[in-house]
This record gives structure tokens, C-alpha cells and sequence, in this order.
């Protein structure tokens, strides 16, 4: 869907633990700085504060918009009310939940995560309450687009190498499904060529026989010769029927090693 997020049971649980530490040690670090003073307000209502914004990041891979949604909701009335600090949690947050927009979302998606990014980049700036001039403001939109950018790079690699790995695999099938055909034109060619040597030769004998037959009682000599000439047909018979069963059974086992 639109909102993006990774796929498969097992890479959603290892991402949940991976970035549920990664938020837990974010807190951490924001904790260590509420009890420094870097936030301005009460430490209760900082600590509330930084506990809905950071808390998203648990789940910044299977829902990034929501995350990013939540995280920014979560912030809006501590900035307003009391402002806010220049912490390192706070900008580890905002960039990890921005990153994850770009590598996560596409479409729809991608559009409004960027709109909470840019949101998150102005509640962060107006709380700080300081005069920021066109170079601060280009820094900080410069490195808001870069963290953005290098997470869409990293989706589109992404997925570039699934459908290669998806193309050569539905190369590998063609070519096994053109292989089998390929041997089954074989067999069918061989088993005619099998059943016209046997039709033919078959035929050669019952006429030599018949002639044979014949020419028992008045030409023995003849009678013979043509009684040789069927065992040799059926000599001949036999070796070929021999070889083309035998070309049969190898093409049954190699297709079956397959």
C-alpha cells in the first residue's frame, strides 16, 4: 500500500526489535538531556513530550507514515507551549523518522511523509525561539533533502534488485521450461522413428517368411536363404529397437537429474 512499510513476518519482528532499541536509546539520551536542562518546561511535561515523539521510532520501518505522523503530533503542543531544546535526541529522532519516509513510502505516501517532515524541520525551528537566516535555513532544508533523498535511493536500489532477481529467475524457469520441451520434441521423434523401423522391419519379415514358405518344397536353397535373410532382419530389428529404447532411457534419466 501507500503507506509503505516493510513485508514478510520475519523481517517486520527483527525490525520492531532493532527499532525499538533504537528508540529506548534515543529516550535515554533525551532523558540525560531533560535532567542537563537542555529542554525548556517542566521535566515531567519535557519528558512526556519526548517520550510520544521518540516512541514512533519503534515502528518507523513497518508504518513509517504513521510514525512520522505521530511523532510530529506528539511534539506539536510541548513546542508551542514551552519551545524547544537544540537536542541530540530530538534531531536523531526527526532525521531517523525522515530517513525512513524516503526508504519506506512511495507514491501518495512518500508526498505526505514529506509534508510531516517539513512540518517536524518547522515546529523544530519555531521552538527554538532564535533568528535563523537563509543560510541556517538552507542548512537545515539541505540536510532535511539529503537524509530524504538517501533513504529514496536506497528504496529504489532496493527494489531494482528484487525485480533482477525476480527477471533472472523467470529467465532460469523459461529456459528449464524450453530444456523440457526441447527433450519431449526428442522423445516424440525417436518414438516414431522406433515405431517405423518396427513397422517396417516387422513387415521385411512376414514377407521374407511368406516367401520362404513358398519355396520350401520346391527350392529348398531358396527356402534358406530367405529364412536367413528373416533372422537377419530380426537380428537388425532387435539392435535398433536396442539403441533407440536405450537413447529413450537416457533422456529420461538426464530429465529426471534435471
Amino acid at each position: 500500500g501507500w503507506l509503505g512499510g516493510e513485508r514478510g513476518v520475519g523481517g517486520r519482528h527483527a525490525a520492531s526489535v532493532v527499532d525499538g532499541l533504537a528508540g529506548l536509546g534515543l529516550l535515554a539520551i533525551a532523558l540525560v538531556e531533560i535532567a542537563t536542562g537542555v529542554f525548556p518546561g517542566p521535566t515531567a511535561v519535557a519528558a512526556a513530550a519526548q517520550l510520544g515523539a521518540i516512541l514512533p521510532v519503534a515502528f518507523r520501518r513497518v508504518a513509517p507514515l504513521p510514525a512520522i505522523a505521530v511523532s510530529a503530533a506528539a511534539s506539536l503542543p510541548y513546542v508551542v507551549a514551552f519551545g524547544t531544546g537544540n537536542g541530540v535526541a530530538t534531531a536523531g529522532t526527526v532525521l531517523l523518522l525522515v530517513y525512513s519516509v524516503g526508504r519506506y513510502t512511495r507514491g501518495r505516501g512518500l508526498m505526505a511523509g514529506t509534508a510531516l517532515a517539513m512540518l517536524l524541520l518547522v515546529e523544530q525551528l519555531v521552538g527554538a525561539r532564535l533568528p535563523l537566516g537563509p543560510g541556517g535555513l538552507a542548512y537545515y532544508l539541505f540536510l532535511l533533502g539529503g537524509v530524504l533523498g538517501v533513504g529514496i535511493t536506497l528504496r529504489v536500489q532496493t527494489e531494482r534488485a528484487i525485480e533482477q532477481a525476480l527477471a533472472a529467475e523467470r529467465a532460469r524457469h523459461e529456459q528449464a521450461e524450453t530444456a523440457r520441451a526441447a527433450v519431449q520434441a526428442e522423445r516424440a521423434r525417436i518414438a516414431r522413428e522406433l515405431q517405423d523401423v518396427v513397422a517396417q522391419n516387422v513387415g521385411l519379415i512376414v514377407l521374407e517368411a511368406s516367401g520362404a514358405r513358398s519355396v520350401l518344397d520346391d527350392d529348398p536353397v531358396r527356402a534358406t536363404a530367405a529364412i536367413r535373410q528373416v533372422e537377419e532382419t530380426g537380428r537388425q530389428t532387435l539392435a535398433e529397437m536396442r539403441r533407440l529404447v536405450g537413447i529413450l532411457r537416457e533422456d529420461e534419466f538426464e530429465s529426471r537429474q534435471g
